[in-house]
């Protein structure tokens, strides 16, 4: 049970990190368009 608590924690983690990159790659393209 623990390891899978882990495991879910990374996941989560990863797929936030994800988010938060594409939000970075939105808003640069936002900049540059203006």
């Amino acid at each position: 049970k623990e390891l899978n608590d882990c495991l879910h924690q990374f996941t989560n983690d990863a797929v936030l990190e994800e988010m938060k990159k594409a939000y970075m790659v939105e808003q640069e393209s936002k900049e540059r368009n203006q």
